[in-house]
């Protein structure tokens, strides 16, 4: 599927567009285990649900046209 969308990855682990977790498709982001790999380890469900909670602000805030500080 991530060939389908035209998203870069490097044998399967989805490349984020810095901290924001865009992919490089404008309408896709990515968090958890996809964006682990080739000896990073597996995302912790800790991890991976703070990763989710950074997404959805960065969304939030493209959709609002606010900038929205995520650390």
């Amino acid at each position: 599927m991530i060939e389908q969308f035209g998203i870069k990855h490097d044998d399967g682990v989805v490349t984020l567009d810095g901290d924001s977790y865009k992919t490089s498709h404008e309408k896709i982001f990515a968090c958890g285990d996809v964006i682990f790999g080739k000896g990073q380890g597996e995302a912790m469900v800790v991890s991976a649900a703070q990763q989710g909670k950074k997404t959805a602000y960065e969304i939030d805030s493209i959709l609002m046209g606010e900038a929205v500080d995520i650390a």
